[in-house]
């Protein structure tokens, strides 16, 4: 799953059909304050292994060795994640637009066997189609994370059209080049028309975007150390989520849900942005498939 593939191109079909099926069996349930918690916990479980192997993207992109390296390597980590959770409480409409601008780059990774100017705009569906499809739950996420309306609770209908279309291009142009990535793609619109958009998120993050990024990197799990250091830093991650639930509520008092909401996605985004930025850098650097073990530094 370094890149498509038909046989994990299937498996993601096959899981995405099924969750659908499964929606759609039950009528959609409402998604309030437990199930977001219950998703919440899905995607920190399930999602944040994935950014734990950073130290040692970083390690075999050359940005740090010995213990001097780690120790700065660490502080510029925490403190780009301290400068977004910052920008939300400053800025937080600006900050929400360069995050969703930001994610959709990250996102197109998961497509990277075809060129930007088609990943890019297939990644695009990540944002677009849950706002298309779903106004009223996106603006709801949204207006808890910045405290206004950032998008209307009902598309225009010229809105949408137009939307569908880029995106039915975008999508015959990528067959044309890598039919697998056309169908994951195409199976992301499917869960993002179908499902909520934070059931949707939850769906792509811990059936694509996380095990694709885990499958590509998985010469770095060879050793003991990094396995114990995945498991290590996902409980670290797990715990600056809960500690930066407790200084929002306290800083903005919503509801439950908003509240839960507002942490999950300024957490997120908080880990999101340097682990974006690493990769960015690790892609451009490190031969691929290199395993990084940790011997004594020079």
């Amino acid at each position: 799953m370094g890149a498509a593939s038909p046989r994990h191109t299937l498996a993601f079909l096959a899981a995405a059909i099924a969750l659908c099926g499964l929606w759609a069996a039950f009528g959609g349930a409402a998604v309030h304050g437990p199930t977001v918690l219950i998703l919440t916990a899905l995607v920190l479980v399930l999602g944040l292994p994935h950014g734990a192997l950073d130290l040692w993207l970083a390690r075999r992109a050359g940005l740090w060795s010995g213990s001097g390296g780690f120790v700065r390597f660490h502080a510029a980590y925490l403190a780009l994640a301290a400068s977004v959770v910052s920008a939300f409480l400053l800025v937080p409409t600006a900050a929400l637009i360069g995050f969703l601008g930001l994610s959709v780059w990250h996102f197109s990774d998961d497509w990277r066997e075809l060129a930007p100017a088609i990943r890019v705009p297939l990644a695009s569906s990540i944002v677009l189609v849950p706002c298309l499809s779903h106004p009223s739950e996106a603006g709801a996420i949204f207006a808890a994370v910045t405290g206004s309306a950032v998008i209307p609770a009902v598309m225009p209908p010229l809105t949408v059209t137009v939307g569908a279309a880029f995106l039915a291009l975008v999508l015959l142009v990528a067959a044309r080049r890598n039919p697998a990535s056309a169908i994951e793609a195409a199976t992301v619109v499917l869960l993002g028309v179908v499902l909520p958009p934070l059931v949707f998120f939850a769906a792509y993050f811990v059936l694509l975007h996380g095990p694709r990024h885990m499958l590509r990197h998985r010469s770095l799990l060879g050793g003991r150390a990094s396995r114990f250091g995945v498991l290590f830093y996902t409980a670290a991650a797990l715990l600056i989520v809960l500690g930066l639930g407790l200084a929002l509520g306290r800083a903005a008092p919503v509801s439950l849900a908003d509240e839960t909401l507002r942490t999950l996605f300024v957490g997120l985004a908080a880990l999101s942005v340097p682990h974006a930025f690493l990769i960015e850098h690790e892609r451009h650097v490190a031969p691929s498939g290199q395993p990084v073990r940790f011997a004594r530094a020079a």
